[in-house]
This record gives C-alpha cells, sequence and structure tokens, in this order.
C-alpha cells in the first residue's frame, strides 16, 4: 500500500498545485507566491464547483472537477503568454516580490517532507492505518458518502443516500445538512482516481498538507512580511517546529478540515498584507486582494475557523496601515483617532459575527477550563499547550522576535497579534463565561484549536527571533575572536551557522533516555509517539483486526449490498466507510428522542423480541434489513473500547439477541463475534 500513498500523494499535489500555479504564474507572479497561492484558488475552485454541479446535474468526480479547472489554468496562461506578446513593457507582475528565487520555497517544502516523513508517516502503522476517534467517522462516511453519491457538495453531509439497495435514514427528515467539505472533497477525488482504499488518500493528503502546503504558505508570508533572504533561510528550518500547530489536527480530534483550512492560512494572508501594503501599486494591490478574497472561499468551505484565525492574525494589521494612512495625510494626531475608531469598528464586527445565530451553535459550545491562569500563562511562554512537553528554544526565539519586533513600527503589530491569541487561550482553558466565549468561541473554545492559533500567530516572530539570535551569536563571535585569538579560519558567519544547527537539532530532538538517570520527553519525540499509537491497528480499538477481518468474511457471505441492523458502538458504525456495508446505524451517538424514527426506536429497544412482536417485525422490515451483525456479542461496557456516545441502555434490544434468540439463525460465528439471518421477516 506504501506505492498506492506515493501516488496518491502525487496525485494530491498535482490537485493542489497544478492549475492554480500555471494560472498565477502565468499571470505574472513570482515562483514563491505562485507556488504557495495555488493551493488557496485550487481548493475554493474545486469546493465551489462541487456545491453547483449538483443543481446541474452533474456527478462530481476527480475529471469533472480537476479537468475544468485545469483547463481554465491553461486558457488564463494562454492569454497572457499572447498579451505579453503584444505588449511586454505594459504588463505588470501583480503578486511579485522582491525575492523571486525557485530554490527558497522549495527548500520549505523539502524540510517538511524530511520532518514529516519522520515524525508522521514513518509512525503510521501501514499506509491504509486510521486514528480510531469520534470525529474521525464524521470524515470517513462522507467521504464514502460523497464516493458513492458524486455529490461532493458541502450542503450534502449526510451518510444515507437516496439510492435503491441503500438502507434508510433511522431519523426523521433530512439527514442532509451543510458543513464545510473541501478537505473531504479533495480526498474523494485522489480516493475515485486511483481506485484506493479511502485511509490511504486520507493519509497521503493529509502528510501533503502538513509538509508541503503550510510550509510553502510559511515562506510567503515571510517574504511579504520581511523579504530578507537570511530570515527566509531560517524560517525554513522553523516553519513546521511548532507541535501543536497544524501538526495537532491529525492526533487529536481528528480535525482534518481544520488542517486544510489552517494550511492555507499563512498564504493567503500574505496575499493581504501585500495588497494593503505601503507602496504597492494600484494593479498590483487589485490582484492581491483577488488572489485573497477566492482564497478566504478556499477557507471557509475547509473549516470557517481559520477565517476567524485570518481576522485575530490581521486585525492589529489594518489598525497599522488605517493609522499609517491617516498620519501621513493629516498628521499624528488624526492617526491616533484613526487607531481608536479602527480598534472600535473591529470588535464591533467581531461582537456581531459572535451573535449571529449561524454562529450560536460554536460559539456556545464549551470546554470546561483545565489550568489556572498562571499555568496558561506558562505554556503560552514555554509553548507546552495542551499535553505537548515544553520546546524551549523555540520560546526563546518567539521571546526574541517578540521584544525585537516591538521596536520596528513596521511589524509591531505582531505582538497584538500575538497577545490576542495568547490571551484567548489563557482566558478559555481557566475561565468559564461569556468573556471565554466571546473570544475563543470561534475555536469552540478548545484548547487546541487555540494553541494552533497562538503556534501559527508566533511563527513569524520566532523567525525574526531566530535572525537576532544568529546576529548575536556573529558578533560574540567576532568579539572572542578579536580578543581571545579563535581559529581564523573560522568566521562569524560559520559560527553562527553552527549554532543554528544545534539549535534546530535540538527543536527535532526525538526523546530519549539517559540510562539510570532520566527519560527525556522531547516535542517531537512525544508527538511521534502518540501518531503511531493511534495507528497502531494492533492495538485495542473500538475497531480491532480481528472484527474488521470477521466482518469482511461476513460481507462475503451475504448478497452485495445486503441491509444490516448492528450496534456501532462495538465498532461497526465504521463498516460503511472501511466496507462500504449497507449497515443501519453509521452514527456513533444518537440524536434526539424526537428526532429518530419509530421503527429505529423499535429495533434498538425490543429486537430480541422479533420473533413475536408483529410491531417489531413491521418495523424491521421498513428498515429493508435483513442480517443482523454483532462485534462485542456478551461483553460489558468496560470490556472492550468504547466511544463517550456508548450508553448500553439504548441498544438493549440489539446487545440482547444471542445464538438461543428465537427469529434469528447464525451466519458465521467467531469468538463473540456473529453475523445472524434475521429469519423472522425473511
Amino acid at each position: 500500500m506504501w506505492f498506492q500513498f506515493l501516488c496518491a500523494s502525487a496525485l494530491c499535489l498535482v490537485v493542489l498545485f497544478a492549475p492554480g500555479f500555471i494560472a498565477l504564474f502565468s499571470a505574472g507572479a513570482s515562483f514563491g507566491a505562485a507556488l504557495a497561492c495555488a493551493p488557496a484558488l485550487c481548493v475554493a475552485a474545486y469546493a465551489v464547483l462541487a456545491i453547483l454541479y449538483p443543481a446541474m446535474g452533474i456527478p462530481a468526480s476527480f475529471s469533472s472537477l480537476f479537468c475544468p479547472v485545469m483547463t481554465l489554468g491553461l486558457l488564463l496562461c494562454i492569454v497572457c503568454l499572447i498579451a505579453r506578446r503584444k505588449k511586454p513593457r505594459q504588463l505588470s507582475r501583480p503578486c511579485d516580490g522582491a525575492i523571486s528565487s525557485i530554490g527558497l520555497p522549495m527548500l520549505y517544502a523539502v524540510v517538511g517532507i524530511a520532518v514529516g516523513t519522520v515524525f508522521f508517516v514513518r509512525n503510521l502503522d501501514t499506509a491504509a492505518s486510521f486514528y480510531q476517534a469520534f470525529d474521525n467517522v464524521h470524515h470517513l462516511n462522507s467521504i464514502r458518502s460523497f464516493l458513492d453519491s458524486g455529490n461532493y457538495s458541502s450542503f450534502n453531509s449526510t451518510f444515507y443516500l437516496e439510492s435503491a439497495g441503500s438502507l434508510p435514514s433511522p431519523y426523521l427528515g433530512s439527514t442532509s445538512s451543510f458543513y464545510p467539505s473541501a478537505w473531504h472533497g479533495l480526498v474523494s477525488m485522489v480516493v475515485q482516481a486511483l481506485d484506493i482504499p479511502i485511509t490511504v488518500g486520507i493519509n497521503a493528503a493529509n502528510a501533503m498538507l502538513l509538509c508541503v502546503v503550510f510550509p510553502v504558505g510559511v515562506y510567503e508570508l515571510l517574504r511579504v512580511l520581511t523579504g530578507d533572504r537570511r530570515l527566509l533561510f531560517l524560517g525554513a528550518f522553523l516553519s513546521v517546529a511548532f507541535t501543536a500547530s497544524v501538526w495537532d489536527f491529525v492526533t487529536f480530534g481528528p480535525l482534518y478540515p481544520m488542517l486544510l483550512s489552517y494550511a492555507l492560512v499563512p498564504s493567503v494572508s500574505a496575499c493581504f498584507v501585500r495588497g494593503v501594503g505601503r507602496g504597492v501599486s494600484r494593479p498590483k494591490a487589485a490582484a492581491s486582494l483577488l488572489v485573497f478574497a477566492v482564497g478566504c472561499i478556499g477557507v471557509a468551505l475547509a473549516q470557517p475557523a481559520g477565517i476567524f484565525l485570518m481576522g485575530a492574525f490581521l486585525a492589529p494589521y489594518c489598525v497599522h496601515r488605517a493609522a499609517e494612512v491617516a498620519r501621513e495625510g493629516r498628521g499624528k494626531a488624526f492617526g491616533r483617532t484613526v487607531d481608536c475608531v479602527t480598534v472600535l469598528l473591529i470588535a464591533t464586527f467581531w461582537v456581531f459575527c459572535y451573535s449571529l445565530p449561524q454562529f450560536r451553535g460554536t460559539v456556545e459550545f464549551n470546554w470546561p477550563k483545565t489550568s489556572s491562569y498562571f499555568q496558561g500563562l506558562v505554556d503560552v511562554l514555554l509553548l507546552s499547550f495542551t499535553w505537548h512537553p515544553v520546546q524551549l528554544g523555540l520560546a526563546v526565539f518567539v521571546l526574541v522576535g517578540f521584544v525585537n519586533v516591538a521596536y520596528d513600527k513596521r511589524l509591531r503589530w505582531l505582538d497584538f497579534s500575538y497577545a490576542f491569541v495568547g490571551l484567548t487561550y489563557i482566558v478559555s482553558i481557566s475561565t468559564e463565561g461569556t468573556l471565554k466565549h466571546l473570544l475563543g468561541g470561534f475555536w469552540y473554545t478548545d484548547a487546541h484549536r487555540l494553541a494552533a492559533n497562538a503556534c501559527i500567530v508566533a511563527l513569524p516572530l520566532a523567525v525574526i527571533g531566530a535572525q537576532v539570535v544568529w546576529g548575536w551569536v556573529a558578533r560574540a563571535f567576532d568579539f572572542l575572536k578579536k580578543k581571545y585569538g579563535l581559529p581564523h579560519r573560522l568566521t562569524a558567519r560559520q559560527a553562527a551557522v553552527g549554532c543554528f544547527a544545534v539549535a534546530i537539532a535540538l527543536v527535532y530532538c526525538p526523546s530519549f533516555e539517559v540510562k539510570g538517570v532520566s527519560t527525556v520527553d522531547t516535542s517531537f519525540g512525544h508527538y511521534a509517539s502518540m501518531v503511531a499509537s493511534e495507528n497502531d491497528f494492533e492495538a485495542e480499538h473500538v475497531l480491532s483486526t480481528r472484527e474488521l477481518k470477521f466482518a469482511q468474511e461476513a460481507l462475503s457471505l451475504i448478497p452485495e449490498g445486503s441491509g444490516i441492523i448492528n450496534e456501532p458502538n462495538d465498532g461497526s458504525g465504521l463498516l460503511y466507510s472501511l466496507l462500504n456495508a449497507n449497515i443501519y446505524y453509521r452514527s456513533f451517538d444518537l440524536p434526539a428522542i424526537e428526532n429518530e424514527k419509530e421503527e429505529s426506536v423499535a429495533v434498538r429497544q425490543g429486537l430480541d423480541k422479533v420473533a413475536f412482536d408483529s410491531s417489531i417485525q413491521d418495523a424491521v422490515r421498513k428498515t429493508g434489513a435483513k442480517y443482523l451483525l454483532v462485534l462485542d456479542q456478551g461483553k460489558k461496557p468496560g470490556d472492550t473500547p468504547h466511544f463517550w456516545s456508548y450508553f448500553p441502555e439504548q441498544w438493549k434490544g440489539i446487545e440482547d439477541v444471542d445464538d438461543s434468540t428465537p427469529g434469528f439463525s447464525v451466519v458465521l460465528s467467531r469468538d463473540d463475534m456473529r453475523l445472524y439471518k434475521i429469519d423472522a421477516v425473511n
């Protein structure tokens, strides 16, 4: 399967980069800008087409999504080439910058791939391993639903298809709803094109977002903020250094849509900074803001939380630029007034969004406080967010960068951005009340999401801090060289490079043991062990290896597409996505009782009485199921792993069925696993 993983990874890069890069580069963008901004444009295009296609009766697939977007990119390339030939001097490079080398953005990708391979990919059990967590059930089922229906729309989030042979939903009304599904659509495109397991496609897409899309986007953001070549070089080794950043989205939740959204945030933010920046011509500003607007669509359809992260990050920049323009026109006093007015407008807009009914379910969601104010401050200062060990070297870089930027009028706004996201994290993990939800509600007041915000905003500060420390080391070496006669062959630059290499080695150092003394659990070492444990399929999970093999064998013994009643919390809730099994219960938790069909309630509570209760027989007939699958027969709640959604009393009618229950005949039996035929309705 690793060959499939490599093919899927390569196809992901083509899908994410090719159309957008061709369009932007031919329109005049530098290589780095075109490469960094391409994924945001491509994701937006695919997600919008996926929404439009159902209304036009066009099924979504790799070819129906990729080909039109690629064709549009090639057409724009041809138009630009013709225009450039006719009017070579009048064409501008709308996204161009001072540095247009190919090597630097590629260095970011190389470092990202190296770090991702060592700490993420290498720790996957197999290329098809997956994290058995509650949130992942939705992601897996959504992708299977997309593949089966040909509908990749964010407005078609459903696990039950209205097609012949598919079991009806156990819930009342339409199960289709809005859920930002750009990530699910991306994985579906790759899986459908290569005909590979869904889990392989997920791992490949996540790896490319972590290792290529995000770091290349960081390159573009740093380039727009400073344009300093040395700083960009240092940034290549720090862009993926924060373990509580996007890396966390594949080990907590998992929050895969957040991964796509946040991977696009740096490059899209760079477009805004460039578009409203100082000394930018109108054509360049207009082009950058157009890319920003389209990129925002991609971010929003991946996960709207990315939009609010950009708001938190860029709001101080808006204040800075508004005051800067005002001072240039009418003096310092007017600039201070504009400062206050802009802050008030931004705060008002934030509160307005907070009060919108559309965000009510998000902003009112509460993760209980877990720490004190002081511990939250320590977490921010030492980058020891949530369950991640301290990253002391990085913390020093961030602190140095924070202090240095405070004296830089151009970049001082970065300190305000970091102070805001840091405060939001502290308030959310240490308090309860309105302020917590007002500041952190757009991220569910979740410490992991808020920690990722802090890490992403801290990135520019860390790189700036690393550059400052580089200068300190070089000057210190020159001083020592002159005073103590250090080896003349060793230059200050070489000494700085050596010290920086040591610092980077410490940042990415795996966990180790000093025998007889202690075990050192480093941040990346801890992360690698988490990836390995979560993807170890031989370990005890909700769905074990033997249960999956049993399910595969059971499906081979019955007609394809046969309807199967199941109790999802024994692991069978994953079988729709993994094996395309036509199971009745595909969610691990139940909706409110008023949203459940009568036949579903009857099946859950009384299936064991189907042989002599006509109402239960009628309920089973309405479901269309002919078989019952049980994977944990006779087990008590504490005997096997379960999600929080498991309440035994909800499934009594199914779990009380055994080999002696009238109305059932055994089709396949092994240990505590059974496949029954429901004779009473056949």
